[in-house]
């Protein structure tokens, strides 16, 4: 084989396997897979992002970002800086206001076909970021920085983020999963449907166990498990999670019928925890993993 059609190969197999899942193409194209499996490019360097995501808005800013950020979601309010941006929808987005502000790449979390077909036509590239553990938040923090052109910033973050929790899991490594508090985290309650809760497959599972929880939910088979108040009663869980004021009220009340029996609510270990800092899967994260271990391991973490 001549020596040109060698090095011809070699090129093609660098470029194949460069790192970041990206692959640069003609007219200064990039192309990443998002969360979704979904090949979407960007132009390189994009100047003007749309977030319409709170975690994508705070990854961004936290990355050094927040210049190029032109609109973001209507729920998004960390940092401060975001208070002046223009607001452009959230589940269903403002497609007026997102054309108006002609950004060249929009992060998001995932979305409805129709929305993201919408958005195809409009030729607006979309990253959809989900992260389903705590290592995958890793992931999509090193994503949007390799689109926007931050990826040292990207691997500086994780460092720090990695470090936050290595201080935390420091503390309780050496306690056996016999002596940790079976733990139940409310996404959401119904007196008729159950508690739905979060299981293996999400990060919030991830964050519980990374503070020194056991999960009750360890053993479903898919992210959002619901538990009957039968279930919960045979779980006893020690240990309440919710983000809802007025859950928190009820149960320290004890005015949740059927709950009273449960060891969590008899000993009034129920935590009410910023949903800030635990639904929102970017840098704050690590925030939350210690609100966790707060809760679970009161005589270890002063607050």
């Amino acid at each position: 084989m001549k020596r040109s059609v060698v090095l011809l190969l070699l090129l093609a197999l660098a470029i194949a396997f460069a790192g970041c899942g990206s692959t640069e193409v003609n007219g200064g194209l990039n192309t990443y897979v998002d969360d979704l499996g979904r090949s979407v490019e960007v132009i390189e360097n994009p100047e003007r992002i749309i977030s319409l995501a709170p975690s994508n808005t705070e990854i961004l800013f936290a990355l050094g970002l927040g210049d190029r950020v032109v609109g973001v979601d209507d729920f998004s309010d960390y940092p401060a800086a975001v208070n002046g941006l223009p607001r452009v929808g959230g589940i269903e987005p403002n497609y007026e206001a997102i054309l108006e502000l002609e950004p060249d790449v929009i992060f998001s979390i995932a979305m409805s076909p129709e929305v993201l077909d919408r958005f195809a036509e409009l030729n607006i590239p979309v990253v959809v970021i989900q992260p389903g553990s705590y290592g995958e938040i890793a992931e999509g923090i090193n994503l949007i920085g390799d689109i926007a052109g931050a990826s040292a910033e990207a691997e500086q973050l994780n460092a720090k983020m990695n470090a936050e929790v290595a201080a935390i899991t420091a503390k309780i490594k050496d306690i056996p999963k016999a002596d940790r508090p079976v733990v139940v985290y409310e996404v959401w309650y119904d007196d008729t449907t159950g508690l739905m809760t979060a299981g293996p497959g999400s990060f919030l599972h991830d964050i519980i166990v990374l503070a020194g929880g056991v999960n009750v939910a360890e053993g479903a088979n898919y992210p959002w498990p619901t538990l009957s108040m039968e279930e919960l009663i045979d779980k006893d869980p020690e240990v309440i999670i919710t983000t809802f004021e007025g859950s928190y009220q009820d149960l320290v009340q004890g005015k949740r019928d059927g709950w009273q029996s449960i060891s969590a609510v008899s000993t009034g270990r129920i935590a009410l925890v910023d949903p800030n800092i635990v639904s929102r899967p970017g840098p704050r994260i690590t925030e939350g993993i210690r609100a966790l271990a707060e809760a679970f391991y009161p005589e270890l973490f002063v607050k």
